[in-house]
C-alpha cells in the first residue's frame, strides 16, 4: 500500500514542471534531500493536515 506521503512524491513529480530555465516545461525530479524532505513533512503519525516548515539551502 502506498502512503499518503509517497503519493505526495509521486504528485509532485508527475504533475509539477519546471517553471523556468534550460529545463522549463520538463516534470521535476526530486533529488534525495527533497524526496527526504517532502517524506518527512508528510510523516505525521498524528494525522493533522496542516502542517509548518521552514527549509533552507546554502547557495
Amino acid at each position: 500500500m502506498t502512503t499518503r506521503r509517497e503519493k505526495v512524491c509521486k504528485f509532485i513529480e508527475r504533475y509539477c514542471l519546471i517553471p523556468e530555465g534550460s529545463k522549463v516545461g520538463q516534470p521535476i525530479k526530486l533529488l534525495d534531500f527533497q524526496r527526504k524532505f517532502v517524506l518527512d513533512v508528510y510523516d505525521n503519525p498524528a494525522g493533522r493536515r496542516e502542517v509548518e516548515c521552514l527549509f533552507s539551502h546554502p547557495r
